[in-house]
């Protein structure tokens, strides 16, 4: 960001009524090896203040302890990067004026996950040019920085859309990790999955749950740090979605999106039910091939033929209960 840029910036927020200082010296400084150094004391001072610090992209050639400070323009990018690895944030927001990432077609694309998706990306064509570079930088800033840590492209007019809601506006972009797939409970800790599936569902799960259920365990898929869980049983010889959970403090992270992928690749065809009151129904409208509407369960599928049509409604029917 240029000192003009800056204080234009500073003046629109504090015509706006927004408390804002523009810092356009000290944070930054460059050594003799060309190391980018960070120094957040200005931008503690300006947060208690309760004061929106808007940082320069500048760097000083002298040591800050000098009393003058001769500044030069950094690239900003690298003086994002330098930031961001001192402060460690928890989201990273880009904001331009085109707002989400596209495809060559121009459908906005919603979700980057890194490590399954950036090769796909940047070797094809179906995505922009200036696109693919946004998406190599994001990668270069997650890369030191916690796993938890998102980057979100928006633009200005969804920046609060953003920031103050789960599903957001724009494309979230996660480094991502590797989620796990099993076929039975024996390299999995049950008290984890337990605590997971009932902090999702805000209810007790059954004490037998994983012991004396009926139906079979086929596929269990799950986060590295239990934040999501998707488990499949067999019920008569078709799939049946069981659980398909996420820890509350986890949503937003792209966990449903990369478990759901998953899900999809080991499976082609399931059924799932879902109580009527449940607040992501309208997801799983987006998701099934059709649903079912009874007084008691909403009972979806996939890729079903209309025969398993009718026996998985009949099932979703019988299948007791397993959250209290």
């Amino acid at each position: 960001m240029t000192l003009a840029l800056n204080e234009t910036l500073v003046s629109s927020l504090n015509v706006n009524d927004v408390e804002a200082a523009g810092l356009v010296g000290g944070i930054f400084h460059r050594d003799e090896n060309d190391h980018i150094h960070v120094h957040t004391a200005q931008i503690s001072k300006s947060i208690r203040k309760d004061t929106l610090p808007i940082v320069a992209a500048t760097s000083s050639q002298e040591p800050i302890c000098k009393e003058k400070i001769n500044s030069s323009p950094l690239r900003l990018f690298d003086a994002t990067k330098a930031l961001v690895e001192k402060l460690k944030p928890r989201k990273i927001i880009k904001i331009r004026e085109f707002g989400s990432l596209r495809s060559s077609n121009n459908s906005p694309i919603e979700y980057v996950n890194l490590k399954l998706h950036k090769e796909q990306f940047m070797n094809s064509d179906m995505m922009l040019k200036e696109d693919k570079r946004i998406i190599s930088e994001s990668a270069l800033l997650l890369e030191r920085l916690p796993n938890r840590t998102i980057v979100e492209i928006c633009s200005a007019s969804n920046l609060l859309r953003e920031l103050f809601t789960q599903k957001g506006a724009g494309t979230l972009i996660k480094a991502g990790r590797s989620i796990k797939i099993y076929d039975s409970l024996e390299d999995l800790s049950s008290v984890r999955l337990r605590a997971l599936i009932q902090k999702a569902f805000g209810r007790s799960l059954i004490r037998s749950y994983f012991t004396k259920q009926k139906e079979k365990f086929k596929t269990i898929i799950v986060d590295p740090d239990y934040k999501g869980a998707v488990i499949v049983k067999e019920v008569e010889g078709l799939n049946y979605l069981d659980k398909f959970a996420v820890r509350p403090e986890a949503r937003g992270e792209g966990i449903a999106t990369d478990l759901w992928q998953m899900l999809l690749h080991h499976h082609d065809s399931f059924f799932w039910r879902s109580r009527p009151d449940n607040s992501i129904n309208g997801w799983y409208f987006e998701k099934a091939s059709g649903c079912v509407k009874t007084d008691k369960w909403f009972v979806f599928w996939r890729n079903l033929t209309e025969a398993e049509i009718n026996k998985a409604i009949e099932l979703a029917q019988a299948i007791k209960p397993t959250l209290i």
